[in-house]
This record gives structure tokens, sequence and C-alpha cells, in this order.
């Protein structure tokens, strides 16, 4: 386990900073606020005895008497809120603190991950996300042997091969290559492979396949990504580098919750906005 970079440190160091300056200003805040309410409680308080004194009762000094009483509430729930925001700020500060990143899982490629039977063999959940994902769902027979004994829920997003723009972009950039049916080709026997997983008895899992059209910059394989066991792989996109030297990471919820939301957040984006395509058309 290597140690937090130091712009990681960094980091921590001004949010320490921030830390202390803010416990400083509500500390300041609320004393001045209590001060406000002393004073309007004092006025409440001659307000009540002039009233006995001189036997007054008219609507005047009732209004009066009203609107003091508001403001020495507004001044109780300020307090509260203003405390209320610095926990939620300590708090996020200490989520920070406690990342711990697994520097060993940083920058490896495909070739190093457990198979697929290891890494689904607890899982309840499976979300992927990736270009034409052939090389794990057509090219690997272990994706498809893993699923069919499993109970699991699968989510799989890839681009749209009827997307010709998209493409021919995700072929220049991966491949240097012009012609949009190289990269919509292998795309197209990657549906074809899933319709064939869909026909399968998997237990009381299920399989649900989506389309996008745009072009992300990583491919996601998720594992019951809603608890604290979830873990995230995530591979990056660099172009004219072959598919199994593509360098990836992996993000635990337990280590690293804040970047594990964050990337599931983004998987979550991309599954609300694409579409299902008709799979017994491939």
């Amino acid at each position: 386990m290597l140690g937090l970079s130091e712009n990681t440190l960094r980091v921590l160091e001004y949010l320490h900073r921030v830390d202390d300056r803010m416990n400083r200003t509500v500390a300041v805040i609320c004393d001045q606020l209590q001060l406000v309410r002393h004073e309007t409680l004092t006025a409440l308080d001659e307000l009540e005895r002039e009233q006995l004194v001189e036997q007054v009762d008219d609507s005047y000094n009732l209004t009066n008497k009203a609107r003091l009483v508001k403001i020495s509430d507004s001044i109780d729930k300020i307090c509260f809120d203003t405390k209320a925001i610095r926990e939620d700020f300590v708090n996020l500060i200490r989520a920070v603190r406690s990342s711990k990143v697994d520097a060993h899982r940083f920058f490896y490629t495909r070739s190093d991950l457990e198979p697929w039977q290891v890494r689904l063999a607890h899982a309840r959940t499976l979300d992927i996300l990736g270009l034409s994902l052939y090389t794990i769902v057509y090219q690997g027979e272990s994706f498809a042997k893993a699923l069919q004994k499993l109970d699991i829920q699968i989510r799989i997003l890839l681009s749209n091969p009827d997307n010709q723009p998209l493409q021919q972009e995700i072929a220049r950039r991966r491949y240097d290559v012009s012609s949009a049916k190289i990269h919509a080709r292998n795309v197209n026997l990657t549906l074809a492979c899933l319709r064939e997983v869909q026909k399968v008895d998997m237990a009381s899992g299920s399989l649900t396949v989506k389309v996008y059209n745009f072009f992300p910059s990583f491919s996601y394989v998720g594992t019951d990504t809603s608890g604290d066991g979830g873990r995230i792989d995530i591979e990056l996109y660099l172009s004219e580098m072959a598919d199994i030297e593509q360098p990836l990471f992996t993000i635990y919820a337990a280590n690293d919750p804040i970047w594990f939301g964050r990337f599931r957040r983004q998987f979550e984006f991309y599954w609300k906005y694409a579409k299902e395509p008709n799979l017994a058309d491939f």
C-alpha cells in the first residue's frame, strides 16, 4: 500500500485550514447571535413590564411583542442551522481524510484481472459500460459461462452501431481508421452474443442492454455498486493503443467512497439517456 500523493496531502491540508477557519467563524457568529437574542429577550421583558406599569394593551405593543418573539425564534434556528452546516462540512472532511486508495490497483491491464467466475462469484448486480465490449463478451467465453449459473442483475451499455458518425469517430480515435463499419461490426457481434446470453437460463437473474450515442472516456465494470462491498473497475480509453494494453484502476466503495460515488453516478447518468435496442435484430 502506497501513501497518499503529494497533491492529495495538499488538498487535505487545505481542508484542514478551511475547517479551522470555519470553526472560528461559526463560534463568532453564534456568540453574536446569542448576544442579539439576549438583547431581544431583554427588550421583551421591558415591554411586558411597561405594559404592566402603564396597563397598556394596544395593538401596537402586541405587534411589537410578536415581532420580538419571532426574531428570537429565528435566531435560535439560525444558530442551529449554522452548527448543522459546519457538522456536515466536518463529516465531509473526515470522509476525505479516511479515504484510502489502494495504489496497487492503479494502471494495470486486463491480463491482470481475475477470471469472471471469481469476480462475479458473490455479486448480485453487474453494470458494464464500454464501446463495443467485443473482447469481453464476444471473445471472452468465460464471461458467458460465468453468467449461466448466476442469480445476478446485469445492465450493459455500449455504443449505438447504427450511429455512423459515432462509429466512425470511435474507429478513427481508437484504431486510426476512417471506416465506421469496422467498429460497428464488433458492436453487432457483441449484441448478437448478448442475445444468446438472454436465452440462457440465468436462474432468477436478468440482462438488460442499452446503446448510447456519445463517446465516453472510459469503460466501467461495477459489481454490487449500491452497497459498501461494491467494486468498480475503470479502464481509460487511450488512442492508438490495443485494448489489452489500456490502463485500468479499481475503486472500492469501502476504501474510496467519494470517487466510487462519482463514477457510479456517471454510469447512472449514461444509463438514463441510453435506449434499448431490439436484440432480435442482431
